[in-house]
């Protein structure tokens, strides 16, 4: 078999290269097997690609917030991209490039999630500190309380001991 045949068989994404008409000239096995999961007899044409990512089967899962990802049955979460080249001749061709994109998507969502406890976590907090605010104003009413009760009674106490003496004095008269 030839090697360089072989090699783009044996690489993890999936490539295909249409020529200008849009038929197929070149797949490596990863995109055999995508296509095959696509539409039953397999990608033929560029425009056929296009046509069943804009209506995918009801197996496979368009991303709303990522254009070109889609979820597949197997699992896999893959990203299709495509590019004009040109080879060395002049000629233009169209190279789909679809890579698989699951552990990027996975790490996505947990960093969704790990934001969406943040945000929790930073609510609570502002709301501690809303409550630590209160929690103060309260105990400087409290210590004004104490401060007045306790002059209050300051006062009182010297009053009576006063009175007292007075009377005390009114005696020895």
């Amino acid at each position: 078999m030839n090697p360089i045949k072989e090699s783009f068989d044996n690489l993890p994404a999936a490539i295909c290269i249409f020529d200008r008409r849009g038929l197929v000239r070149m797949m490596n096995r990863r995109m055999l097997s995508v296509g095959a999961m696509l539409l039953r007899g397999g990608i033929q044409s560029l425009p056929e690609l296009r046509e069943v990512l804009q209506a995918p089967p009801e197996s496979v899962g368009k991303d709303p917030e990522a254009p070109g990802v889609y979820r597949f049955p197997d699992g896999s979460v893959l990203r299709f991209s495509e590019k004009e080249i040109v080879d060395p001749d002049g000629q233009p061709y169209t190279e789909v490039i679809i890579a698989d994109v699951s552990e990027l998507m996975a790490v996505r969502a947990r960093l969704r999630a790990e934001n969406a406890q943040l945000d929790r976590v930073n609510r609570q907090l502002r709301q501690l500190g809303e409550d630590m605010a209160e929690l103060v104003r309260q105990e400087e009413i409290l210590t004004m309380k104490i401060r007045v009760h306790d002059e209050i009674g300051y006062s009182l106490l010297s009053v009576q001991r006063a009175y007292w003496q007075c009377r005390d004095l009114a005696q020895l008269h």
